[in-house]
C-alpha cells in the first residue's frame, strides 16, 4: 500500500495532538504499519489484536484521521444514566430519604440506582458531563403577593402610556434610603497576605441621613430630597418637589413600594387633593422592580463602602449631595445603569 506524504502527515498530526487518547493510539499504530512495521509487531507493541489494527489501517485508508474516532453506538455502554442523574440533583436529598439539606457526590453515589457501584469520580464526570456543576448558592426571595402579576403589569401599563405620550404623561419610581456615618465593609488594594486593609470607625454613635428620591422610567432623570428623616411631612414635601418638577404633566404616576408611610392618613389626603399625582404600588417584598434600588447602589458603591468622612458627618452629607447631583446630571448614564430601556 503506497501512503501519500499527506496521510503521514495527518497521522503524526493526530497521534501528537488529538483530543482523544483512543484515536492518538491508532494514529500511532497506523503510523507504524505505514512506516514499514508488520501488522503483528505493532499488535503486539500496543497489546492489541492484529484484526484491530488491520481495521485501522483500512478505516484510515478509506477515509482519513476522523474515520478512527470510535462510531457512535459503539464502544462501552454507560452505566450511568445522565438524565436519572440530573433529576435526583436538581431534587432535594431528603425527597429519596437522604437526610442532608444538599446532595454530595458520595449521597448521589449511593442513591441514584444507575450510579451505584460507581467510584466517585465517575459520578463527578458524569456530571460535568451533564452540564452541572458545584456553585455556590445564591439568595432568592420571591414575593409573597397574590396580585404580583397584576401590579406588574399596572406599572408597565403606565410606563408604556409615558413613553407613548411624553409632554403629557409621567411615569417615575419612588423610594426612600438610608446612608450611614460608619463606613461598610468594601474591597481596597493592599499588600497580599492575611492582613486585611484597615477602614476606620468613628468613636461617635452610627447616625444615618434619609434620601427620597425619584427616577423617571423614561428619561433616566433623578430628583432627590435629603432629610434627617422622611416623616410624613417631608414626604410629601417631596411628592410637591415632583409636582412641580413635572408642571406640564397631565398625570404623574409613581411607582413605589408598600413603606407603612405611604399609607399614612396624611399622605392619602394628599393624594386625594393632587388627582394629578397617581400612585402605583409595587408587589409587596419585590424591591428588584424598584428600579431606583440600582441609583442607590451605585451611590454606596462610589462613596459610602470603605469612605473617610466618619468622623465628619457633614462633609460626608456634602459628598453625598455631590455624588447624588453627578448622578441627576447624567440621566442617560443613569438609566442604563438602572436598568432603564432608553
Amino acid at each position: 500500500m503506497q501512503w501519500s506524504p499527506q496521510q503521514l502527515q495527518q497521522l503524526a498530526d493526530a497521534a501528537h495532538h488529538h483530543p482523544k487518547p483512543g484515536v492518538r493510539v491508532k494514529a500511532l499504530a497506523v503510523l507504524a504499519v505505514a512506516h514499514g512495521h508488520t501488522r503483528t509487531t505493532v499488535a503486539q507493541l500496543y497489546d492489541v489484536s492484529r484484526v484491530s489494527v488491520g481495521h485501522w489501517v483500512n478505516a484510515f485508508a478509506a477515509g482519513d484521521v476522523e474515520s478512527l474516532q470510535i462510531a457512535p453506538g459503539r464502544g462501552r455502554k454507560r452505566q450511568i444514566d445522565d438524565e436519572e442523574l440530573v433529576a435526583y440533583a436538581r431534587q432535594r436529598p431528603e425527597l429519596h430519604g437522604v437526610d442532608r439539606s444538599r446532595w454530595t457526590i458520595q449521597d448521589l453515589t449511593r442513591t441514584v440506582p444507575s450510579a451505584r457501584g460507581m467510584s466517585t469520580e465517575g459520578v463527578r464526570k458524569a456530571l460535568r458531563r451533564a452540564g452541572l456543576r458545584y456553585k455556590r448558592g445564591q439568595p432568592w426571595r420571591e414575593s409573597p403577593d397574590p396580585d404580583y402579576d397584576k401590579k406588574n403589569q399596572v406599572v408597565a401599563a403606565a410606563i408604556e402610556q409615558a413613553r407613548k405620550h411624553p409632554n403629557s404623561v409621567v411615569a417615575v419610581y419612588e423610594d426612600e434610603a438610608s446612608f450611614y456615618r460608619q463606613p461598610s465593609q468594601g474591597c481596597l488594594f493592599a499588600p497580599r497576605g492575611r492582613n486585611q486593609p484597615r477602614m476606620p470607625w468613628s468613636q461617635r454613635s452610627n447616625t444615618l441621613v434619609r434620601v427620597a428620591g425619584s427616577l423617571d422610567a423614561v428619561t433616566g432623570a433623578l430628583h432627590h430630597l435629603r432629610a434627617t428623616k422622611i416623616t410624613v411631612p417631608r414626604l410629601i414635601a417631596f411628592y410637591k418637589q415632583l409636582l412641580d418638577a413635572y408642571p406640564d404633566a397631565l398625570m404623574l404616576y409613581v411607582i413605589e413600594d408598600n413603606w407603612p408611610v405611604h399609607f399614612h392618613a396624611r399622605v392619602l389626603t394628599f393624594l386625594a387633593q393632587n388627582p394629578r399625582l397617581q400612585v402605583l404600588r409595587l408587589p409587596t417584598y419585590a424591591p428588584w422592580l424598584n428600579k431606583i434600588e440600582r441609583t442607590w447602589r451605585w451611590v454606596r458603591q462610589t462613596l459610602c463602602h470603605a469612605h473617610p468622612f466618619c468622623d465628619d458627618f457633614e462633609a460626608y452629607k456634602a459628598h453625598l449631595d455631590a455624588r447624588l447631583a453627578e448622578a441627576a446630571a447624567a440621566p442617560e448614564m443613569l438609566g442604563r445603569y438602572c436598568g432603564l430601556q432608553l
